[in-house]
């Protein structure tokens, strides 16, 4: 059975809304559908039952009490200020990307990337250059390949998100297609042929927009990157210069008799003044 009930709509924090139907014991309705037959409460009952509803539970008090309830009317700008924040999303507080921590396992591709630099500082001083440019090497792969990663899960996140919009559009597309008026099956197969591909070249331009700013957010940090890169190779190569370090030729100098005895080892680059008999192998 339905009868009407006024419930205020601070209730739930919809200040303006009344809910105006209610499953309630009423006997006088109870009665009124014995003798009408009617057992079940259909959606027909209801549409013949709404004139009513709303003239018993629109009224101006219940109208002027909601208004009063918002602060709108008279207006209330401290309630009003109040209403609104207890009814508003509030914005969840924001979490920065957890630093990379020695002794814990690196879970993320940031965390990973924070790893990456931080041994490679400490390994500059720690290792012979071979080593040094081989582990430097090592971890500029390592960086563009944790890039490239980041790069490919915002794309997968992005075709997922996508995805799941096309549904919901296509579920809703499915749903309407006409507000009242004759629709024959033919014009309504053509009408949801146009919805879908309207929904489809929107979902289409949106997520290609994305990915065109996703993928230059990305772009603008590996240039940033190749820039610190270069920066660091050319301080290395002027602190080699400063140094002096070059690099020796090791020259061996063979007999015609080839015997080991024979095999003379010179640092100096010149063999102007070498035996022509000798033959050089320059290491």
């Amino acid at each position: 059975m339905a009868g009407m009930k006024e419930v205020s709509g601070n209730k739930t924090g919809e200040n303006l809304a009344f809910v105006v139907i209610e499953v309630i014991k009423d006997w006088e309705a109870l009665d009124q559908a014995v003798r009408s037959y009617d057992y079940e409460y259909k959606l027909r009952t209801f549409l013949s039952d709404l004139p009513q509803i709303r003239q018993q539970s629109l009224t101006v008090r219940t109208i002027q009490s909601g208004w009063r309830n918002a602060g709108l009317y008279p207006y209330n700008p401290p309630l009003v200020i109040d209403k609104i924040q207890e009814t508003r999303n509030q914005t969840p507080d924001y979490e920065p990307f957890a630093s990379y921590d020695l002794i814990s396992t690196p879970k993320t591709s940031v965390q990973t990337i924070q790893a990456v630099k931080h041994w490679q500082k400490r390994v500059e001083a720690a290792f012979s250059s071979p080593s040094r440019e081989g582990f430097q090497s090592f971890a500029r792969g390592t960086t563009v390949v944790l890039h490239r990663a980041e790069l490919y899960k915002t794309e997968l996140d992005i075709v997922t998100l996508w995805s799941a919009e096309q549904k919901t559009a296509k579920a809703r597309a499915w749903k309407s297609l006409q507000k009242g008026g004759q629709l024959y099956a033919s014009d309504a197969r053509l009408l949801r042929e146009e919805k879908e591909a309207k929904l489809q070249a929107k979902a289409e331009a949106r997520v290609a927009k994305e990915s065109k700013q996703v993928v230059k957010q990305l772009q603008v940090q590996q240039q940033k990157i190749e820039i610190e890169e270069r920066r660091v190779e050319r301080k290395r190569v002027a602190e080699r210069k400063k140094v002096g370090l070059k690099s020796k030729v090791i020259i061996l100098r063979y007999g015609k008799d080839h015997s080991d005895s024979n095999i003379e080892i010179s640092s100096d680059s010149s063999s102007g003044d070498s035996d022509s008999s000798s033959i050089d192998f320059i290491i």
